[in-house]
């Protein structure tokens, strides 16, 4: 690059505060008496791994890995008590699987965060992205 051509920044690269957390994994693997979801997130470098298992349907699996997600953003942004699942659903709308998430946050109880992922390729990993899209901006200004 000479001196005389502009920066380039990427929408990729940190902001103030850091990077926005990534999904590196969520998966679901069903067992014979219980099913275990795995997620692990990133964010700068580090990543924040859970697991956790279950006896019952979609709806609770789904539920779990949502509460789950929003309990790692409060490590991620080092308050435990930062974020509360409000609810999620999972629909069906034009003909594709739509999973919406409501988060509200502690220092803003009544503004809700909302986060949508269209037709996930799989419904464990769609909750987590919507829980991301819908705190993203938060906890980017988190450093």
């Amino acid at each position: 690059m000479s001196d005389d051509e502009p920066e380039t920044k990427h929408s990729d690269e940190p902001v103030a505060g850091g990077a926005r957390p990534r999904v590196v994994c969520a998966e679901l693997r069903r067992e014979p008496s219980r099913a275990l979801v795995e997620i692990v997130l990133e964010r700068d470098g580090v990543e924040y791994r859970s697991e956790i298992s279950a006896v019952g349907g979609e709806e609770l699996l789904l539920r779990l890995a949502a509460r789950e997600t929003v309990r790692m953003l409060g490590e991620i942004v080092g308050n435990p008590d930062h974020f509360k699942l409000i609810g999620i659903k999972n629909i069906h709308a034009f003909d594709a699987q739509v999973v919406l998430v409501c988060v509200q946050t502690a220092d803003a109880p009544d503004r809700k965060l909302v986060g949508c992922v269209p037709g996930p390729d799989g419904l464990i990993r769609g909750v987590v992205q919507a829980v991301l899209n819908a705190t993203n901006r938060i906890v980017e200004s988190y450093s």
